[in-house]
């Protein structure tokens, strides 16, 4: 699992990873904290990554996505991708 927000490069920025995420690709959570998907090559197809994004914030979520991935060591792994884009919690005052 992972938290990111939308990046510059149209890919995701992350703010915290944890160890499944490393474990699955290779990744050391220091190494990715602050960088995009772009940048570590990890989603193999960037527009599919801004398509995603966009429906995240369009639709709110998206489930169960067939994503590829690419792996630190430059293997390939087919996961499933959910995201869901978070609810403010401010209140208006009347």
């Amino acid at each position: 699992m992972t938290i990111a927000r939308p990046a510059k490069d149209g890919g995701y920025s992350w703010l915290d990873v944890n160890d499944a995420f490393e474990a699955l690709s290779g990744w050391h959570r220091l190494d990715v904290l602050g960088r995009s998907s772009a940048d570590i090559g990890l989603i193999t197809a960037a527009d599919l990554a801004r398509t995603r994004g966009t429906a995240t914030l369009n639709e709110g979520h998206v489930r169960d996505s067939e994503c590829e991935l690419r792996t630190k060591n430059g293997d390939r792994r087919t996961v499933l991708f959910s995201s869901e884009a978070p609810r403010s919690t401010a209140r208006t005052s009347c």
